[in-house]
């Protein structure tokens, strides 16, 4: 039995715990930005930032407590995303933002920004 083979059992387990765990994923606040065409701002207090996945399907929630500054900065950059008018709704108390990639095997995308509040949450579900 060759040494590659001997070692097989040990790169699948390392394999298996490295997928288990969140190691290597992008953080939360560089996936919202990136996907959704926003700053975040650094002046929020991280209240929740849960990763749940099972294989290829996953869920990410990112929930931020802005301050009156920061409340301000986010909503500013909202209202100059690329998604603004498409995807981006104004509500009654703040905003809501609610992006679909995919048919079949999808990523949604749908983020809450409350102003009066000022708590944000991101959700990213893939299926």
């Amino acid at each position: 039995m060759s040494k590659i083979n001997k070692l097989y059992p040990f790169f699948l387990l390392f394999a298996l715990i490295l997928s288990a765990c969140d190691w290597g994923r992008t953080p939360s606040k560089e996936r919202f930005e990136k996907n959704c065409h926003i700053t975040i701002p650094n002046e929020v207090t991280v209240i929740e930032d849960d990763y749940r996945g099972s294989g290829s399907d996953y869920s990410i929630f990112y929930v931020l407590k802005l301050t009156p500054n920061s409340s301000k900065d986010l909503t500013n950059s909202v209202i100059h995303s690329d998604y603004y008018n498409k995807y981006w709704y104004k509500s009654l108390r703040g905003y809501f933002f609610n992006k679909k990639v995919g048919n079949r095997e999808f990523t949604e995308y749908s983020i809450q920004v409350d102003t009066i509040s000022k708590i944000a949450t991101f959700g990213e579900q893939a299926n």
